[in-house]
């Protein structure tokens, strides 16, 4: 009998904790979902229409770099002037500069200095070390491009 009463208020204690913890919760995320939720979905949209669109731009460099037109490449880069691709795409054109089999000419190079003199300037120098040494090394390469003749050297 005294394990009954003591099971009895056992049940009583747990079924009262139980019944604490999980109203004053509902109460909080109802509060929560009411007043803040409109705000976080709003943000949720835009961040996922960024990453979308993002996403879409370097699918089409991809495509230029697949197909070997580095050309082409550029001048995408350089007509959207999407500083995030641009950082995405960087580090695979320098790694090319310095293969053997170069597929990047000197043109191309003198066209994306406008963007790297961007991208330094801007959020991204802050956050990409390795980055910001390597186009530093291309920036250091300005004097040079000026002594080729013609195009190339009037644009540098």
């Amino acid at each position: 009998m005294a394990s009954e009463t003591h099971n009895v208020k056992k049940r009583s204690f747990c079924n009262n904790i139980e019944d604490h913890f999980i109203d004053v919760p509902r109460k909080r995320i109802s509060n929560f979902t009411n007043k803040n939720m409109k705000e976080v979905s709003q943000d949720h949209e835009t961040m996922t229409q960024v990453l979308f669109s993002r996403n879409l731009r370097l699918n089409v460099a991809l495509t230029f770099w697949r197909k070997r037109s580095i050309s082409e490449l550029v001048a995408y880069l350089v007509r959207i002037e999407d500083l995030g691709v641009v950082v995405d795409c960087l580090p695979v054109l320098t790694n090319s500069l310095q293969e053997e089999k170069q597929y990047i000419s000197l043109g191309c190079c003198v066209d994306l200095l406008p963007l790297v003199k961007s991208l330094l300037k801007s959020k991204f120098e802050e956050n990409i070390q390795i980055l910001k040494q390597q186009l530093s090394g291309l920036w250091e390469q300005e004097n040079h491009l000026t002594l080729v003749p013609g195009y190339t050297g009037n644009i540098a």
